[in-house]
């Protein structure tokens, strides 16, 4: 922590403000901690290592309230702390024990308010997290805190559905994981209103040569997301496809004449 403060200081101005030009000095120091995290997950200490890559997540998010970090170098730094716990949660041989402390550690992180403005962050800890609710009792805390979190998320009503879809797509990759493909597909089929959800099953039905179905999904999307213009062309484009493949060469042309009065063919 000191080696990262130090290089923050280091380079900041009398008010204590990293410049644009200055930011990629003074993240050395965490880059060069995160460096250390990755040699000491190599001796197999990944409590260890997980507390130093948390320490840069924290000390960078610290930076962002008060740098020009236009060229997301402070941001990318923030992201490479992350994509190193991934690292740490898909090592080989962690025990039972280790698990479960990594679990733990990561939920309380998620449920820390210094992610209040940085939610996908926040989401990013959580699906990280899911990963290692290998018994029911941690799906179960999970689950509690995933309802806890759904609620007291307070956007605007685009984001408030980004959000949501965010959350169920956590539990999606949980049931995918652990209840298996036939349970993952039901729960796909329970959350249509979100375009990550219907995108599953239109693919899914596409790839099973079930036109129709991807005509119907494809068409109820179209109706859903009418406020969306890029929605709204992505599921024309599935009915379109649907359409010639299945022989609706009418409906077809008609959404080709669509595109091309929207000069998008």
């Amino acid at each position: 922590m000191d080696l990262i403060r130090a290089c923050v200081e280091n380079h900041a101005d009398r008010q204590g403000f990293v410049r644009y030009g200055d930011t990629f000095e003074a993240v050395r120091g965490a880059e060069m901690v995160l460096e250390k995290a990755r040699n000491v997950l190599e001796r197999k200490k990944s409590l260890q290592a997980l507390a130093l890559g948390l320490c840069v997540a924290h000390e960078m998010m610290r930076l962002l309230s008060r740098a020009d970090d236009s060229g997301d170098v402070v941001g990318g730094v923030v992201e490479e702390s992350f994509s190193f716990i991934v690292e740490i949660v898909g090592t080989e041989g962690l025990t039972p024990a280790e698990k479960e402390s990594v679990f733990q550690t990561l939920l309380k992180e998620a449920a820390n308010k210094r992610y209040n403005n940085w939610s996908d962050w926040r989401l990013e800890l959580l699906e990280i997290s899911a990963t290692l609710a290998e018994t029911p009792a941690f799906r179960k805390k999970l689950e509690k805190y995933l309802d806890t979190l759904t609620k007291k998320e307070k956007v605007d009503f685009w984001g408030e559905k980004y959000f949501a879809e965010k959350v169920q797509l956590i539990r999606y990759r949980m049931i995918l994981q652990y209840e298996g493909q036939e349970k993952a597909r039901e729960f796909i089929d329970q959350n249509l209103e979100y375009p990550a959800f219907r995108k599953m099953a239109v693919e899914g039905a596409l790839a099973g040569k079930d036109y129709e179905e991807v005509i119907r999904l494809s068409r109820e999307g179209e109706k859903e997301d009418e406020a969306y213009a890029g929605l709204v062309r992505q599921w024309k484009e599935y009915r379109y496809k649907a359409c010639r493949l299945a022989g609706k060469l009418e409906e077809a042309r008609q959404i080709a004449l669509e595109f091309i009065l929207e000069g998008s063919f």
